[in-house]
């Protein structure tokens, strides 16, 4: 038992991201950011070259309130990402230009725990959310290289069609094998930094990529143990769960805030 669990928690860390031998572009640019789904979110080594690094799955927001006079925007990763000791850390995206942009700090996460009882192989939920939050200059799309976000949905079934987007396996796509509110699992590829990206049913009325519609169903958090080609995600509904619990609720999917 505490073998498969120690298993799944290394395997979940290294899908988070591993310490990167290869040096990635260590410019910190001033310019402003653009984020969408799919997108690496990393912290930096202290020479400005990449340390950990995920996907992004989602961007959620908060209206002004008596507190906060502006609308405050959070980027959802998966739970286990970064550093899960402490919150504060910066953390980039990658810009046109082949540098970093700063977007924010890693401001709450909620993490399941990974010693819950029956929690083996691929029955282990993996329930868990990061959120940063976002500089107000950061551009939010709600497009990505293939498609729209058009909508975020709890009703998925066994045998469907779902894509996921990630930085390291990029768009892959495969069928439902385990669906239920607290866990899914899928036939697709998956790889280490895929952690965090968003899982999508998929709407396709054209031949080309950039018309599909997506509906986004959760978030990747790893791979079945000893399977690379079984990505597990944490399901809408539940994820939702867990970003209340990080940030508090009131929060909008931001496709649906009226804010660009």
């Amino acid at each position: 038992m505490r073998k498969a669990i120690a298993t799944a928690a290394l395997i979940c860390a290294a899908l988070a991201a591993q310490i990167y031998a290869v040096q990635a572009p260590n410019a910190v640019a001033t310019v402003a950011p653009t984020l969408r789904s799919g997108d690496v979110l990393a912290t930096l080594n202290a020479d400005g070259s990449r340390r950990y690094a995920c996907t992004l799955g989602v961007v959620v927001t908060k209206k002004a309130d008596n507190i906060h006079t502006h609308r405050r925007r959070w980027a959802i990763t998966a739970g286990h990402c970064f550093n899960t000791e402490t919150v504060g850390e910066n953390v980039y995206t990658l810009n046109p230009k082949g540098g970093w942009s700063y977007v924010g700090q890693t401001a709450a996460r909620r993490i399941e725990d990974f010693s819950r009882p029956g929690a083996t192989g691929t029955e282990w939920n993996m329930g868990s959310a990061t959120a940063v939050l976002l500089e107000p200059s950061v551009i939010v799309q709600s497009s990505t290289n293939y498609g729209r976000i058009v909508a975020a949905t709890t009703d998925y079934k066994y045998g469907q069609s779902t894509c996921h987007l990630g930085i390291t396996t990029g768009w892959q796509c495969g069928a439902v094998r385990v669906a239920s509110s607290e866990r899914g699992v899928a036939r697709a590829d998956v790889g280490e930094g895929d952690s965090g990206g968003p899982v999508f049913l998929v709407d396709r009325p054209g031949a080309n990529p950039t018309e599909y519609r997506l509906t986004l169903i959760g978030i990747v958090v790893a791979s079945a143990v000893g399977d690379d080609q079984a990505m597990r995600f944490n399901p809408w509904g539940n994820l939702a769960r867990d970003i209340t619990t990080a940030i508090g609720d009131g929060w909008q999917y931001y496709v649906y805030a009226g804010d660009s």
